[in-house]
């Protein structure tokens, strides 16, 4: 955990330009903004996605994970909404005024198939099927099976080398928005709200960001 931490630390760093926020800002920074909106390329926490309709069948529903996409898009739109509230009090500034809108899909993604109690086509993943790979509270990648089909005791063991089944891996990427209406303010002020997001997003929600966001 101290590790996943150093490197949250690091992510933070690299993206939020620190140099700039804390030194004289250059006259580009004074140029004004109306109404920014934040792109944010991530991997989602569990919170921020939900599993399939036969997950608690076949327990293959991650640590967190609601169980409907409805309720998954209200925790991840009240994270972001919140985290840009929080950013405007920290740095004195009043959210009173302003409207803030998140917008994001949240994906479907699940686990592999762990419950030998389950209906015989429940207990098992075909070749070709995919899973999610859940690390540090954090899902980072897409599992593809070759080889052999997986079935609910290989998950269980994560013995798949030993059954000749081979995974071949693929980085997730997921995008949102969030629009913030009926305010103005200099690059540099928007710059410094978008790096607080990022910090309170990271630290208070698990969001892995992919890359800095993107002010538009």
């Amino acid at each position: 955990m101290i590790y996943w931490n150093l490197i949250n630390i690091f992510i933070i760093l690299s993206f939020s330009n620190f140099s700039k926020i804390f030194s004289c800002p250059s006259s580009d920074e004074f140029g004004i903004i109306s109404n920014p909106t934040f792109s944010l390329t991530f991997q989602p926490p569990a919170a921020w996605t939900y599993p399939l309709p036969s997950s608690e069948e076949t327990l293959s529903f991650f640590p967190g994970q609601p169980m409907t996409q409805t309720i998954a898009q209200n925790i991840a739109s009240t994270d972001m909404e919140s985290a840009v509230i929080s950013a405007f009090k920290e740095i004195g500034l009043s959210p009173d005024s302003i409207t803030v809108k998140a917008t994001y899909i949240p994906p479907q993604f699940h686990d592999c198939y762990k419950n030998g109690a389950a209906s015989t086509e429940l207990q098992v993943l075909k070749v070709g099927s995919t899973f999610q790979i859940f690390e540090n509270g954090v899902i980072t990648r897409t599992a593809t099976i070759g080889g052999a089909d997986l079935t609910y005791d290989i998950c269980l063991a994560q013995s798949y080398a030993e059954n000749s089944i081979t995974l071949t891996y693929t980085e997730i990427s997921e995008q949102a928005t969030i629009k913030i209406d009926n305010f103005s303010a200099s690059k540099f002020t928007i710059k410094q709200l978008a790096s607080i997001v990022t910090t309170k997003l990271v630290f208070g929600r698990g969001v892995k960001f992919l890359k800095e966001i993107v002010i538009s």
